[in-house]
Formats: structure tokens, sequence, C-alpha cells
């Protein structure tokens, strides 16, 4: 099996994120999304660390903000000039991006025309060339889903407990039975992955999927339903019958340090024109210095 040629690059992106459950009044504008060369540098990367060529770009496009109808402009620019297919999600800054960029994930999947993708959020680039013989492997082997690791693997064989044996983290991995160089896990993640178009569409369409509208313990975005549901599913069926239905596995063995790292950052500002956070943190701080100033006159 020779898996590069069958796969396309699908990179959701969005210039501005709206996070509602953690705060209502304010916006997250992409820093790196904000300069010219960003789409360039991460196809880039991405074409000498996979030697993949084809992709496509799924922008979560919010109508009515600037900075995302500038960016869209940017897109469609560097899409007739670098040759990627650009897929528009329209939505608006009044929907919760956890539902929106939820959106975007599925409507790019179907856009997909390879049996494999390489998924990809925009704010990630590899550190490492990947190896390809040990990819081919695994879904030669009936693996479905392999992530490619952002923080050094770990055997955990159990779910991480609190004192009071609360769930603290609910992923484990064990070495896979085929290749030292693969890690079996239960877990789900939006950080890069290769799988099987089919295996993330029907992952992702289950029957009793919710679009989120929250973030929290179980990840962002679709992340959270799906590993809210995996997790339901592995505390119900049989170990075997549930490694059968979610064969995902983790690139890399036991200690194998990152080859993808997330590289976002962000800026918030409030969704009333003319205040940005900056402007809130400078007039905090020159209160405070009044008031210090004050008190040592007092005292």
């Amino acid at each position: 099996m020779n898996l590069k040629d069958k796969t396309e690059v699908l990179i959701i992106t969005s210039r501005v994120k709206y996070v509602p459950e953690f705060n209502s009044n304010i916006l997250c504008n992409s820093l790196q999304t904000g300069e010219i060369d960003f789409i360039p540098k991460l196809l880039s990367n991405i074409k000498k660390y996979s030697e993949i060529n084809k992709f496509t770009i799924v922008h979560d496009l919010k109508i009515d903000n600037k900075f995302s109808i500038e960016y869209q402009n940017i897109l469609r620019k560097l899409s007739a000039k670098l040759g990627f297919r650009l897929i528009t999600s329209p939505t608006s800054i009044k929907i919760p991006s956890q539902i929106s960029a939820t959106i975007a994930f599925k409507y790019g999947l179907k856009k997909i025309n390879t049996s494999y993708f390489l998924f990809w959020e925009h704010d990630h680039i590899f550190i490492e060339k990947i190896d390809w013989e040990i990819i081919n492997k695994c879904f030669e082997e009936g693996g479905k889903m392999l992530r490619f690791n952002r923080s050094k693997n770990y055997i955990s064989n159990s779910y991480q407990l609190n004192k009071d044996n609360t769930i603290d983290h609910f992923e484990t991995s064990n070495l896979s039975t085929f290749d030292k160089n693969l890690l079996r896990t239960n877990f789900y993640s939006n950080g890069p992955f290769i799988s099987e178009k089919n295996f993330c569409q029907n992952l992702w369409e289950e029957t009793n999927y919710e679009f989120p509208n929250w973030n929290g313990f179980f990840g962002g975005f679709i992340e959270g339903p799906v590993n809210q549901f995996m997790l339901s599913e592995e505390m119900n069926m049989q170990k075997d019958e549930f490694k059968k239905k979610y064969p995902i596995f983790l690139y890399g063995g036991d200690k194998f340090k990152p080859i993808v790292k997330h590289n976002g950052d962000y800026e918030t500002i409030y969704k009333v024109k003319g205040y940005g956070v900056k402007f809130f943190l400078v007039l905090i701080k020159k209160i405070k210095k009044i008031i210090k100033s004050i008190l040592n006159l007092i005292f």
C-alpha cells in the first residue's frame, strides 16, 4: 500500500474565533493569519515533511467581521497563485466557533476526493519528517486513524485518576501488536492525523452526535462530543469490540518525541468597537498606580 498517493491535506482555518463559553464579550484574532506569508509557509512545511502536494483549505468565514473578510480575500488570491482548493464555510461572529468550526470540518471532509486525508488545523507545523513505512504498516494492519503526537509519547494502561478516584484524563496508550513505532490509543484529537475518509466520516456522524456549543474536559470543537461518545462506548463495550470499532493509533513508539507542534497565537479584542483588551490592561495599570500613589501619600 502506498498511502501517500491516496492522501489529500484538509486544512481548517479561521481569522477570528468567538468563544462565548469563556467570555461572551470577546473575539480572538489569530495573529499568524494576519501575515501574508502564513499560508505559503504552512503549505511549504507540510510538503517538506509529508511529501503530500494536494491541498484543500476550508475557511470558517465570519461574514460580519472585517478581519475575516480581509483573510478571505487573501485566501482567494493565494488559491489562484499556489493552486490549492479553497472551500468557504460562511458563518457569523454571533455563532460560537465550537459550532462554526465543526460545520467547516464536516463540510470540508465531504469535499475530499481521496480515500485518505491528512487533517490539519492551521496553527500546527511539522518539526520532523514522517516515515511512510510506519504509516503504511498502520493502515495495512487495520488502522483507520493515525494521530501525530504533539507531546512525548508514554505508555499509559489506565485512566489518570485524582486522589478521590475521579477521572483527570482518560486517554490510554499501549504498544501495538505489530509495530513498536505505533501506540494503540482510545482517544480522538483535533491535532494533525491521517485517517481513512469513511472512518472519520462515520466517527463525526454518529447517530447521537450533537454539534458542540461548549469547551472543556472532553476537548474543543468536534473533539468534545466525539471523545465523550467514544468514552461511553469504551465503558459499555467489551475491550476487543471497542478496539475493532475504533482502531486509532499514535505515531511513534514509547517515549517518542513530538513530531508536530502547536503554534497558534491569538489576540483577544472586545466585540464593542474601539475597546481592545490591551486598552483595558493599560487602564487597570494606570488606576493601580494612582491608587498606590494616593496610599503612599496617606501613609
